[in-house]
C-alpha cells in the first residue's frame, strides 16, 4: 500500500515538474511576447501587414493597397507600391472580381496604364456592357511567390471571382530568393514562412528595424537600384541553390491555387513568355572545371566566329562557334550568337532552341526559365481539383511571333511586354474567361487600336515611356550585353522619331483626346492621372493638371507620388509656398522619397529659404550619397548663400558623378570664377593695407 501511495506521489511529482517546466520554457514567455506585441499595438507602433487596408473614402467604405505592405519582405528604402487600388467594401450583385498576381510583367511596367489589367477590364466592358466587371491589378515590382502568396490569401477574403497569375520571373531574385539584395536566402520553406510571419508581428518588425540600425552604412542600399542591384549575384545552370527556388515555386503556386479555390475562384495560370530574340544574356560563365589551355583553345574559336559573323558569314560562324561549343557548351553568349547565326541562314529551328538555351544558361536569372513553365503547365494539368486553368501565353505569344521566336515584337525589354504584347495577353485571358463562364457578348472584340483609344495611348505617352526605357537600357546590367550598342541605336532612334512628332498640333489633339475620354468615363482615375502629367510636362495649363491630381488625392489620398505631382503643378503656377505641404505630404508617407525632397528644395530654393533647402538637400545625400542631381543642386544653393568653396566642391561632385550633365558643367567655372573674384579682392585689400 504504501508503495503504491510512493508510486503515485513520484508520478505526482514528475508532472508538477513537466507542468512547471512547461509553464517556465513556453507559456511564460509566450506570455510575455503576447503582452508586449499586444503593448506595441496599443501604442500604434509599426504597420500594418496586410495588403489591402479597410477605409472609408468620400463616405465609401473601401480596401486600398497598404503602401507598407511590401516592408515585410524589402528594407524600407526599398520597399515596392502597388498600382494604386480602391475595391468597395461591399461587392456589388452580379460582378465579377478578377484579381491579377504577379510581379512587375503582371503590373504593366514601365507605366501600368497601359498593362493588360487595363486592356482586359476595357475589353470585357466593351464586349459586355451589361455586366459588371472590376480588375483589381494587384501586382508589384520584384516581388516572387513567396510574397504572392500572403497578397493571394488577402485577395480571397474579398469574394473573387477569378485569379490571375502571372508569375515566375523573379523567383531567383525575389525576397528569398538566392539572387536577392533584400533578404537572406532560405533552402527551407518553412523557414521563409516562419520569417514572414515574424515580420507581420510588431515585434518582428521592432527587431528588423533595430537590426538596420545596427547595420554599417556599407551595406545599406539607399534607394532603388532598378536591375543594377543584382548585377553581382550570379546563378550558374547547375548551381544547387535553384533545385530551392523550383521546390519553393511549386509549393508556393499549389498554396496560391488552394487560396483561390477555397474562395470560390477560378484561377488561371499563365505561363511566362520571355524576349528570346532581342535580349542578350545578362551575365555568361564559363565551366567551372575548364583548364588553362582548353579556354585558350575556346577563345581562339569564339573569337574567330565573332569575326564571321560580323563580315556575314553565318555558316562558317556556326562552324567556329560549334567548335567552342565542344569545349565549354554552358557559356550563355555563345548560344545567342549561335542563335542568332542560325537565324540568318533561315534555320529557325535550331535558332529557338539556343536562343532558350541562352536565356537558360544566363546567369543573371532575371527571366523564367524552361523549368519555371515546366512547373506552371504541370501544376494547371495535373489539377485534380478543378477550378484551375492553364493560359499558355509563351505558346501564344509563339505563335504570333516571326518564326515562332518572341522578340521585341512584343516586348520592351527582358520580360516587359510593349503595347501589343499586353494586348494578346489580356485577349487570352478575355478568351478564358469567357470560355468558363459562358458569357454571351454583344460586340465585336475590342481591336487593338480601339484598346489604344479607350486608354488614350497617345503619341505623347509612348514617348514618355520610350524616354524611360532608353534611361534604364544605358544602366547595368543592360550596358554588358553583347547587343547593347545596336540596341540603345534603336531605342534612340525610335525616341528621335516619336519626339520629331510631338508638334503643336499633335500635342492639342492628345489634350482634346485626354479630355473627350476624361468626360466619357468620368471614373477613370488612371486617365486624369496621365492627363495631369500630360500637362505638367508640357506647361500647357498646370492650374487644369492640379485639378487632375486632386481629383486622384480624393480616391487616394496617401498617394505620395500624387502629392509630388501636384507640388509641382503648385509650383508652376509660381504657387511656391502653397506647394511646399504637398511635398511634406510626400515625404511623411515615403521619407525617402528623392523626388520630393529636390522638389521641395526647389520650392524653398524659390521663396529665398536657401539654408532651409541646403539641410533638406543634405539629408538627401545621407539617403543617396552618388546622385548628381543632389550635388548640382546643393552647389547652386551654396552659390545663393556666397558659400564659395562649398558650392565649387559639390559642383565637381556632381560634374564627376555625371559628365554629361551641362548644369554641372557650367556651374564649377561660374563658382571658381566667383572664387577667384573674391581671392583677387581680398587680396588686394590686403595689398592696400
Amino acid at each position: 500500500m504504501s508503495e503504491s501511495r510512493n508510486q503515485t506521489r513520484t508520478e505526482l511529482s514528475k508532472g508538477k515538474r513537466w507542468f512547471f517546466f512547461i509553464l517556465r520554457t513556453v507559456v511564460f514567455p509566450a506570455s510575455i511576447l503576447l503582452l508586449f506585441e499586444f503593448s506595441l499595438n496599443i501604442f500604434g507602433y509599426g504597420y500594418p501587414p496586410r495588403f489591402f487596408i479597410r477605409q472609408q473614402i468620400e463616405g465609401h467604405l473601401v480596401y486600398t493597397d497598404n503602401i507598407k505592405f511590401s516592408r515585410r519582405f524589402f528594407p524600407p528604402e526599398l520597399a515596392r507600391p502597388s498600382s494604386r487600388l480602391s475595391v468597395p467594401a461591399e461587392k456589388p450583385s452580379e460582378t465579377t472580381r478578377i484579381f491579377v498576381l504577379g510581379g512587375s510583367a503582371a503590373m504593366g511596367d514601365p507605366d501600368f496604364s497601359f498593362g493588360f489589367c487595363r486592356m482586359l477590364e476595357k475589353m470585357l466592358r466593351f464586349q459586355y456592357p451589361e455586366e459588371q466587371f472590376q480588375v483589381i491589378n494587384c501586382a508589384v515590382t520584384a516581388i516572387n511567390s513567396n510574397v504572392v502568396l500572403p497578397i493571394a490569401r488577402d485577395c480571397a477574403k474579398l469574394r473573387p471571382d477569378v485569379f490571375i497569375i502571372y508569375l515566375g520571373n523573379n523567383e531567383v531574385i525575389g525576397p528569398y530568393g538566392p539572387g536577392t539584395v533584400f533578404a537572406p536566402f532560405l533552402s527551407r520553406l518553412w523557414f521563409i514562412r516562419t520569417s514572414i510571419f515574424i515580420n507581420s508581428t510588431k515585434i518582428g518588425q521592432l527587431a528588423g528595424h533595430l537590426r538596420r540600425r545596427l547595420e554599417s552604412d556599407k551595406d545599406k542600399i539607399r534607394a532603388w537600384g532598378g536591375l543594377d542591384m543584382f548585377v553581382k549575384n550570379q546563378l550558374p545552370y547547375n548551381d544547387r541553390r535553384l533545385a530551392a527556388v523550383y521546390d519553393h515555386f511549386y509549393e508556393n503556386l499549389m498554396d496560391i491555387c488552394k487560396a483561390g479555390h477555397r474562395s470560390g475562384a477560378k484561377v488561371f495560370l499563365s505561363t511566362i513568355p520571355t524576349n528570346l530574340k532581342n535580349c542578350a544574356p545578362f551575365g555568361s560563365l564559363h565551366r567551372q572545371d575548364l583548364p588553362l589551355e582548353l579556354n585558350n583553345d575556346w577563345n581562339r574559336y569564339y573569337n574567330a566566329g565573332i569575326q564571321l559573323e560580323f563580315s556575314q558569314q553565318f555558316a562558317n560562324a556556326i562552324e567556329a562557334y560549334i567548335q567552342s561549343a565542344d569545349i565549354d557548351n554552358e557559356f550563355a553568349d555563345l548560344h545567342y550568337r549561335l542563335a542568332r547565326c542560325y537565324w540568318s541562314i533561315g534555320a529557325y529551328n535550331d535558332a529557338l532552341e539556343h536562343f532558350k538555351k541562352a536565356r537558360d544558361l544566363d546567369v543573371l536569372r532575371f527571366r523564367a526559365d524552361t523549368r519555371i513553365n515546366e512547373i506552371i503547365r504541370e501544376i494547371a494539368e495535373n489539377n485534380t481539383t478543378g477550378g484551375v486553368y492553364l493560359l499558355d501565353a509563351e505558346r501564344a505569344f509563339q505563335q504570333k511571333s516571326p518564326h515562332g521566336i518572341p522578340g521585341g515584337n512584343l516586348f520592351y525589354d527582358h520580360v516587359h511586354m510593349n503595347f501589343e504584347g499586353n494586348y494578346l495577353l489580356a485577349r487570352l485571358a478575355e478568351a478564358q474567361i469567357i470560355k468558363i463562364y459562358g458569357i454571351n457578348g454583344q460586340r465585336q472584340e475590342l481591336s487593338e487600336p480601339e484598346c489604344a483609344a479607350r486608354l488614350v495611348f497617345t503619341p505623347w505617352d509612348r514617348h514618355r515611356i520610350f524616354r524611360e526605357l532608353l534611361g534604364r537600357f544605358n544602366s547595368p546590367p543592360f550596358t554588358n550585353q553583347l547587343d547593347f550598342e545596336e540596341s540603345v541605336k534603336a531605342w534612340q532612334a525610335k525616341l528621335d522619331t516619336i519626339r520629331a512628332s510631338l508638334q503643336p498640333d499633335n500635342l492639342t489633339e492628345a489634350i482634346e483626346t485626354y479630355r473627350y475620354n476624361i468626360n466619357r468615363d468620368k471614373g477613370d482615375w488612371v486617365l486624369r492621372n496621365n492627363f495631369g502629367l500630360l500637362l505638367l510636362e508640357t506647361g500647357r495649363d498646370p492650374a487644369c493638371a492640379a485639378e487632375q491630381f486632386l481629383s486622384v488625392l480624393r480616391l487616394f489620398p496617401y498617394d505620395y507620388l500624387t502629392y509630388n505631382n501636384l507640388g509641382l503643378a503648385l509650383c508652376k503656377l509660381g504657387k511656391f509656398e502653397e506647394a511646399i505641404p504637398h511635398f511634406q505630404a510626400a515625404l511623411s508617407n515615403k521619407p525617402d522619397y528623392l523626388d520630393a525632397r529636390n522638389n521641395m528644395a526647389g520650392a524653398l530654393s524659390q521663396l529665398g529659404r536657401s539654408e532651409e533647402a541646403i539641410v533638406l538637400l543634405q539629408e538627401s545625400l545621407r539617403i543617396c550619397p552618388d546622385n548628381p542631381n543632389l550635388y548640382n543642386n546643393l552647389g547652386a544653393e551654396y552659390l545663393k548663400c556666397g558659400e564659395i568653396e562649398q558650392a565649387v566642391v559639390h559642383l565637381k561632385k556632381a560634374l564627376q558623378l555625371n559628365p554629361e550633365s551641362a548644369s554641372a558643367k557650367n556651374n564649377p567655372k561660374y563658382a571658381l570664377s566667383r572664387l577667384q573674384d573674391r581671392e583677387k579682392f581680398s587680396g588686394g585689400s590686403q595689398q592696400e593695407k
